[in-house]
This record gives structure tokens, C-alpha cells and sequence, in this order.
């Protein structure tokens, strides 16, 4: 469901949030996805691959931990070592262990999850 959710807001069409950027002989073409390019059903969704979602989640994740890390205020060199760290796999892995089996069951994912 978390998955979902992070997909769902990084994937939401009347926002106009997805971007497509293509690269061609090193000069970056950044354009706005029109609404019929953008997955916008739970089953669109859930159509996409595993890695994808997993890509699209990390992203969000990132954002977190940066928005975290901004204040209060440091230096950009000591910021950047936490998020990397926060956002490492074996951290998140830490993370989704004391969801799963220290937070008393009070977290709980569905099979899909």
C-alpha cells in the first residue's frame, strides 16, 4: 500500500508530475507527459514492473530524506552523507524490520504489498 501510495503521488496525471527525458547526443530533452501517457488506475499501476515501482518509490523516499536533512541547517557535504546512508538498501531494510515485527503489529502489509 505504501508503495502504492508513493507511486500513486509521483504518478498522478491532473498534477502533470511525470516527466519523459530523453537523451541524444548528450543534450537532455525534458518534456510533460500528456494525461493518455500516464498510468492513472491501481491496475495501470500495478501493471508496471517491480524494478520500476522500486525505482519510483527510492525517488520518493529521497525526497524524504532531503527535506529531512534540510533543516536544520548544515553543511551540504554532511547532508548529503546522512541521506545517502538513510536511503542505502540496508537501511531501508532496518526500517521495514521494526515496521514489521518491533512496532508491536501495529503496521501491517496486505500480499500485495
Amino acid at each position: 500500500m505504501l508503495l502504492l501510495l508513493l507511486s500513486t503521488l509521483l504518478i498522478d496525471a491532473s498534477r502533470g508530475l511525470l516527466f519523459s527525458i530523453s537523451t541524444i547526443k548528450r543534450e537532455c530533452k525534458l518534456r510533460l507527459l500528456p494525461p493518455e501517457e500516464i498510468p492513472h488506475s491501481a491496475e495501470e499501476i500495478m501493471q508496471m514492473s517491480p524494478n520500476t515501482l522500486a525505482y519510483i518509490g527510492d525517488a520518493a523516499f529521497e525526497l524524504f530524506a532531503r527535506t529531512h536533512e534540510a533543516w536544520p541547517p548544515k553543511r551540504l557535504s554532511i547532508q548529503q552523507k546522512n541521506v545517502v546512508q538513510m536511503i542505502r538498501a540496508e537501511t531501508q531494510a532496518q526500517m521495514l524490520e521494526y515496521l514489521l515485527l518491533e512496532n508491536n503489529n501495529n503496521f501491517q502489509l496486505t500480499s500485495t504489498e
